[in-house]
């Protein structure tokens, strides 16, 4: 009985041996959001601010199950919209590639950040024949400018650092806003300087991120681990059947 015990415990070790890396989907609760340039928060400068859809997404991957996010693929999307000096000015975020540093932060490596203007096409100003559109100003191409979202840079004021976007498994907040003051509250929690209409601009979000563990695939038992152990209970059986002639 025992070495029938023992075959079964060594072919289950066999069956397990192999330890998959943990996959978590990316998700996002984005509840507040400023864009500021200097000490002026562009979404409030102006009437007409607003952020839409911005959202985080993808996959994050665990390597060793210890809880520490070693990589990942990253997404941001959504619109950011604000005036300045009487113009409106839409920013359209497709980012991917999203790489996740431990302790770092994520640096954006493909997709791009559009610039767009709300402007009149008409040459002459004709009140009865304005032809206003949005129309491509400038693109962030991050595929050949990373986008870094991480911890200790320079920050939009160059005296400020920056937190970065930071991943773990659970659910928890982002950086947070800042009260505008310097030195003030939240000052250094800006997830990214991102240089906008050729200024540094500091990227400030509250709400939080949301890692969900995906449901591990069956692992399938080697051919070879089955085989080892009906080999080793037959050996099992084999060995009762003479003892018993005996």
């Amino acid at each position: 009985m025992k070495k029938l015990l023992l075959a079964t415990a060594i072919a289950a070790s066999v069956a397990t041996g192999a330890h998959a890396a943990t996959t978590y989907d990316v998700s996002s609760n984005i509840t507040g959001l400023q864009l500021w340039l200097g000490s002026n928060n562009l979404l409030t400068a102006e009437p007409g601010g607003y952020f839409s859809g911005v959202q985080f997404g993808g996959t994050a991957y665990d390597a060793n199950d210890d809880g520490i996010i070693d990589n990942s693929n990253v997404t941001m999307t959504g619109e950011v919209g604000f005036t300045a000096a009487g113009k409106p000015i839409k920013l359209t975020f497709n980012l991917s590639g999203g790489n996740y540093a431990a302790g770092s932060g994520t640096t954006f490596s493909s997709g791009n950040v559009d610039v767009q203007l709300y402007t009149n096409l008409n040459t002459g100003y004709d009140p009865a024949n304005d032809d206003f559109e949005w129309i491509p100003f400038s693109t962030i191409d991050a595929s050949t400018t990373n986008l870094p979202f991480l911890a200790g840079q320079v920050g939009h004021l160059g005296t400020n650092s920056t937190a970065g976007l930071q991943l773990a498994p659970g659910t928890h907040a982002l950086p947070g806003l800042w009260d505008g003051q310097d030195p003030g509250v939240g000052i250094d929690n800006a997830v990214a300087a991102l240089t906008l209409l050729g200024n540094s601009s500091g990227m400030f979000l509250d709400g939080s991120t949301t890692l969900t563990a995906q449901a591990a695939p069956a692992v399938p038992v080697p051919a070879a681990a089955w085989l080892f152990g009906s080999a080793m209970a037959g050996l099992v059986g084999v060995g009762r059947k003479r003892k018993t002639q005996a």
